[in-house]
């Protein structure tokens, strides 16, 4: 089986195991999509720990991420900020 979990960064562990459990027993992979570079989870508390995401703990662990590199949501001139600022550059506009 398979579980897919949307926006990631933004969900804390305890959230993507409530998913993950919800899921099943069959469920042999894990699916984890988000962006670590764009705001986190809030959360309330003066504990940083508590607002780590799996997602994010993942990726500080050593676990490699895969980029999508083609955006669509910006204006071209828009997203050229965030792509030279966060992205090194990679990001390749699929919107004029």
């Amino acid at each position: 089986g398979l579980c897919i979990v949307d926006e990631a960064s933004q969900s804390l562990e305890p959230t993507t195991l409530v998913a993950l459990a919800r899921a099943g027993p069959g469920v042999r992979h894990l699916v984890l999509v988000g962006d670590h570079k764009q705001l986190p989870a809030t959360v309330l508390s003066n504990i940083p720990e508590i607002g780590v995401s799996l997602f994010e703990r993942l990726i500080d662990q050593g676990v490699e991420p895969t980029m999508l590199l083609e955006q669509r949501r910006m204006h071209s001139l828009i997203a050229e900020f965030p792509s030279a600022a966060f992205y090194d550059g990679r990001l390749v506009n699929a919107v004029p």
